[in-house]
């Protein structure tokens, strides 16, 4: 019965872990997104800038 318990909490903790690392790679594509967000918004604008003149 140890045994069973022993794997469930191995199992659990194995999920917790691969479940706190997908959650890291969440945040850093979000962050990611945004800055190409952020990149793409400036060389529009650039592009917008350079057709007025």
């Amino acid at each position: 019965m140890a045994d069973a318990y022993s794997l469930m909490n191995q199992k659990l903790q194995h999920s917790l872990n691969e479940n706190s690392n997908l959650e890291k790679t969440i945040l850093e594509l979000k962050a990611d997104l945004k800055r190409h967000e952020r990149e793409y918004n400036l060389a529009h604008k650039e592009v917008d800038d350079l057709r007025k003149q």
